[in-house]
């Protein structure tokens, strides 16, 4: 996901009121998320992931949400084959 908003952002198809260093951050205050880093544990459930999604950053996702209990906001009917809550 991160990945098409770059994408989109370099082609000019998002516009955004900021440059995306200021926006982010803002954004991240504004709504009071806090984010999450890669820690150790997380790399290496990755592992032990069946195979079932090839997207290395997804899969970092859902090892995240494995190991710390926490749900995914997504679309893609993949993360749903892991055991993982899904949110949409």
């Amino acid at each position: 996901m991160l990945g098409k908003l770059l994408s989109k952002l370099r082609v000019g198809k998002l516009p955004l009121p900021e440059t995306l260093d200021i926006y982010i951050p803002s954004r991240i205050a504004h709504y009071d998320f806090q984010t999450l880093s890669i820690e150790m544990v997380d790399v290496l459930r990755i592992w032990q992931l069946e195979t079932h999604h090839k997207d290395p950053f997804d899969r970092l996702l859902i090892a995240q949400s494995q190991t710390h209990n926490l749900p995914i906001l997504t679309a893609d009917s993949k993360f749903s084959l892991y055991n993982v809550a899904v949110i949409w």
